[in-house]
């Protein structure tokens, strides 16, 4: 049997759970969402957020509900969402308006 490198390793739901409860965490195992930005720890919530609502996938969602809360998250959401510039697409617009109930 052939071991795969952890890196080609697909997270499953379970190792958000178990494993990432820090913000600090979930941006370190998704790295590829912040390639352009330098040093993480300066970024303020929302522009986190954006990042995650645009790029992430079902599992970071429901990990930055465990981390946040699901009505912390729609407050945010509805923040982002009121910006004079939109950085989320039509689609994840429509997903999280239905989602949150927007």
């Amino acid at each position: 049997m052939r071991i795969m490198p952890e890196y080609l390793r697909i997270k499953s739901f379970s190792y958000f759970m178990t494993a990432l409860t820090k913000i600090d965490d979930l941006l370190e195992a998704n790295k590829s969402l912040f390639w352009d930005i330098v040093d993480t720890s300066k970024l303020n919530r929302l522009s986190i957020l954006e990042r995650f609502f645009q790029y992430g996938n079902w599992d970071d969602i429901q990990a930055l509900i465990m981390i946040y809360g699901k009505e912390a998250l729609r407050r945010d959401y509805i923040t982002i969402r009121s910006k004079h510039r939109m950085p989320l697409s039509r689609k994840t617009l429509h997903f999280f308006d239905l989602y949150f109930y927007v």
